[in-house]
């Protein structure tokens, strides 16, 4: 089979294209001809060397944690699939052999089936940043019906998502965004939008939130403390010292801040499976790349402005 690999860090140059022997399925476990590959920013964060700690210094690694595919082997102990099943998941962040190959074996409790009516690039996209936004909802934030909710970064990959799946819930939602995504968010159900070039979203205190999502990373510890509601929750996905120190420290003012590190998870893969077939969830992308194109797809994601998702078509 072929896959991508690095043994050395830096950016989506260090990349190589090999072929290496197709893995066989452990017990429950299931092998997926991968046919689509979600893109996500920590693909080429960790091919770049963000995590070394974690990953090692002499990396041999393949990238990529999303994908969906067919399922064309099923290793022992596997129930409720079949072989030439349409399935969809992710892979566990650090793990050396990731999605960007031909052939993955993935834990079938970490899978779901592929809607009918969902294409297997939309269904590539979904995994990591739909998972990284349920958790941080209603896993951790615990969001009702009523909750007043700020999304800063709401038109990108896990915030068009956390989005969707706020309004949902029926919280209301404030959206995030530059200015020519006002509109894209307002379509997905934002009540109220602000433009993050124009305005700080916290700078006049007036308005108080139950949960506020900070995904882009850019808002002040401080004032989105200060704008929380009591008993209300500030959650991150940029993980760093500091960040977990925050997360592991109670406050004395009843405020909660969460670290969401996503991970695997089938049961709730589930229930975003459910929405989408429902026509309550749509992955947003805003292209699609051949498989040769990694770099070219890689530099689009570091601008840091991609709306929506990008995805690789096997």
């Amino acid at each position: 089979m072929w896959k991508y690999r690095y043994q050395h860090y830096g950016g989506p140059e260090v990349l190589e294209r090999v072929e290496a022997e197709s893995p066989s399925p452990g017990s429950g476990e299931v092998r997926v001809r991968v046919r689509a590959i979600g893109i996500n920013p920590i693909d080429w964060k960790l091919t770049r060397g963000d995590f070394r700690l974690l990953t090692g210094f002499k990396p041999d690694r393949t990238p990529g944690a999303d994908f969906a595919g067919v399922i064309d082997e099923i290793g022992p102990g596997v129930r409720g699939f079949s072989s030439g099943q349409a399935v969809f998941g992710m892979l566990p962040l650090l793990r050396a052999q990731g999605s960007y190959a031909e052939f993955v074996c993935a834990k079938a409790e970490h899978l779901a089936p592929v809607p009918d009516g969902i294409s297997m690039t939309d269904a590539a996209v979904m995994p990591l940043s739909a998972l990284t936004a349920f958790r941080a909802l209603f896993l951790h934030g615990r969001i009702a019906p009523g909750a007043d909710v700020l999304i800063n970064g709401a038109a990108g990959g896990v915030g068009s998502f956390a989005l969707q799946l706020a309004v949902i819930g029926r919280a209301r939602v404030t959206a995030v965004s530059s200015a020519e995504n006002q509109s894209y968010c307002r379509g997905r159900g934002a009540i109220h939008t602000i433009d993050y070039s124009s305005a700080d979203p916290l700078q006049d205190g007036s308005a108080l939130y139950d949960l506020i999502f900070d995904i882009a990373g850019t808002l002040s510890y401080r004032r989105a403390i200060d704008g929380l509601r009591n008993q209300g929750m500030l959650v991150t996905v940029h993980p760093g010292i500091i960040a977990l120190c925050r997360s592991v420290l109670p406050r004395r003012d009843g405020k909660r801040y969460h670290l969401e590190i996503v991970k695997p998870d089938g049961r709730r893969l589930h229930r975003i499976a459910e929405h989408a077939a429902a026509g309550r969830l749509a992955a947003s992308v805003e292209q699609v790349y051949g498989i040769d194109e990694v770099e070219t797809a890689w530099r689009r994601s570091m601008s840091g402005h991609v709306r929506g998702k990008l995805a690789l078509s096997v």
